[in-house]
């Protein structure tokens, strides 16, 4: 990253510590979404299984 925008080892150094401080502030946000997305994402995969299942058995 330094060479390639030209950076002194502050402005780098400084670089690394924003990019972790957005990591430690958005990771609770992220971590609370993402087990809501893993449920959905199951119930619908469940649901399309007993539908499959339903359909298989009507025959």
């Amino acid at each position: 990253v330094q060479g390639d925008f030209n950076l002194n080892n502050f402005e780098d150094g400084f670089v690394s510590f924003v990019f972790m401080v957005g990591l430690l502030l958005a990771s609770p946000i992220f971590g609370s979404l993402a087990k809501r997305l893993v449920g959905v994402g199951e119930a619908s995969f469940i649901s399309l299984a007993d539908g499959i299942l339903a359909c298989m058995n009507l025959r």
